[in-house]
Formats: structure tokens, C-alpha cells, sequence
């Protein structure tokens, strides 16, 4: 998916109703190299400044560097499970590399990976 078209995404998700919140979570993988790591955490950081144009800034969540560990994750779905209510919209978006080995998509973060 391309910036420009998950940046349009985002901001058409302003739209929703006026009694439910609008949640995002933002998470940029290992780049493993320079150049790419540079660019991911560009494209979420940008990705995160136009969330907080669509909601208050406490609902926009950004994951990346070391920060962006299977284990923040993990907090920060818990977070949004008992945050968010039945009417409100959840975004969650990934940026970065995967992986596929015939049985699992992986997501490459610090330490162990997420799969699903």
C-alpha cells in the first residue's frame, strides 16, 4: 500500500460517527538496513501526524525503533481492548518488512517477531 493512498485512508476515517472514537495504532517494523529503517519510521511518523489530525492525540499510538517490540504491541492491544467500545473504529497499521516461511507471516520487530 502506498503513503499516499494509506495517509487518504486515514484522514477519510474522520468521518465517522460523532459518538465514537477513532483509535489508531501505528507500528513500524525492523527496516534492516539503513536506508529502510529511515524510511519506515518516516511513513509511520507521517501516517501518525495525520491520526492526530483525525482524533486527539491520546488515541494515536506509534510503535517503532526499539520501542516497537512483540511486547509494547502486546500492551498496546490490551489497551485498546479495554479502551475502545463496541460503536468506536480500531486502525491498525504496519509498516515494514515481513516474512513468510509456508506456515506463518511474521512482522519484524526487536526480539521475537509477531506472526499470524
Amino acid at each position: 500500500m502506498s503513503l499516499r493512498f494509506a495517509v487518504s485512508l486515514l484522514a477519510s476515517l474522520a468521518a465517522a460517527p460523532a459518538h465514537a472514537e477513532l483509535y489508531y495504532l501505528i507500528v513500524a517494523g525492523l527496516g534492516g538496513e539503513a536506508g529502510y529503517e529511515e524510511q519506515f519510521a518516516k511513513d509511520a511518523e507521517a501516517l501518525a501526524a495525520v491520526a492526530r489530525r483525525t482524533t486527539a492525540a491520546s488515541r494515536v499510538m506509534l510503535l517503532q525503533g526499539e520501542g516497537a517490540t512483540r511486547e509494547a504491541l502486546t500492551s498496546s492491544l490490551e489497551s485498546l481492548r479495554t479502551r475502545a467500545k463496541a460503536a468506536d473504529s480500531v486502525v491498525i497499521v504496519l509498516v515494514g518488512h515481513g516474512s513468510y516461511d509456508g506456515e506463518a507471516y511474521k512482522l519484524n520487530l526487536p526480539g521475537p517477531d509477531i506472526d499470524g
